[in-house]
């Protein structure tokens, strides 16, 4: 029987985020796969980083490079975490250089459903984890003839602005073009965060064969329901405990 994923998440075991010691505390729990935050300095350097800073400040962070260096001769998949669009290829050429095969580097984050279907040469390189308000923003952007600049602007900027405005309830609305977005980009999982994991959404996407990939799964409950529910990839800052309990859960299926 096929298990969920445990991606540990930048910041896992309570060590510090963006450090290599998160990465190495991931590494040494056990999890299948690391996840980072990736964007691109004031001189296009790739670092981690979860917020955009000042130059001076990138400096004092983590590249990329050394991130798959590190891990290169370990099992650990990489889920980069894509804070800018521009990061997308400049990752995936990093990956390249660095030995990282596309069976282990996942990308999430901002890559949209737009730069998907103009390159579909991607999925060769990466397995693709689309974020959910990627998808409803494509959706709400088609639904909705009347905006002002000013609306779009602020869509591009944070698409999350249209769920946290009209609020969860308000998704259902949304379900058929957003399963057939995922359906024709043959992405490889939703990602979306743990608040979706019961709802009409989350089932529909599923129901047509979806794999479902939740963050910041760190409930012990909240983690027992992902295995109920079968998803694909559970993102996590408790990555012993999550282990711990897929591993009692599975002994007694």
């Amino acid at each position: 029987m096929s298990q969920p994923l445990i991606t540990a998440h930048s910041g896992c075991e309570e060590s510090e985020i963006d450090s290599m010691d998160s990465i190495i505390i991931a590494l040494d729990c056990g999890a299948d796969a690391v996840e980072i935050d990736v964007r691109v300095d004031k001189n296009g350097e790739l670092r981690i980083s979860h917020n955009e800073v000042s130059q001076e400040e990138y400096s004092k962070k983590l590249t990329l490079r050394q991130v798959f260096e590190f891990i290169r001769d370990t099992r650990l998949m990489v889920n980069c975490d894509l804070k800018e669009q521009a990061a997308l290829y400049k990752t995936l050429e990093e990956a390249e250089k660095c030995g990282i095969s596309a069976e282990r580097l996942i990308l999430s984050g901002c890559p949209s459903p737009e730069q998907l279907a103009r390159d579909i040469s991607l999925f060769d390189r990466g397995k693709f984890f689309l974020n959910i308000e990627e998808v409803i923003k494509f959706v709400w952007l088609r639904k909705n003839s009347v905006f002002d600049l000013d609306q779009f602007i602020n869509l591009m900027k944070d698409p999350w602005k249209i769920i946290k405005t009209e609020g969860f309830e308000h998704l259902e609305s949304y379900i058929d073009e957003t399963v057939r977005c995922y359906q024709l980009l043959h992405a490889n999982a939703v990602n979306m965060p743990k608040t979706l994991l019961e709802s009409l959404m989350a089932n529909e996407l599923q129901a047509a064969g979806i794999p479902l990939s939740i963050w910041t799964v760190n409930e012990p409950e909240l983690v027992q329901a992902c295995l109920t529910n079968k998803v694909f990839n559970i993102t996590t800052r408790k990555v012993r405990q999550a282990l711990q309990i897929r591993d009692d859960y599975y002994k007694g299926v």
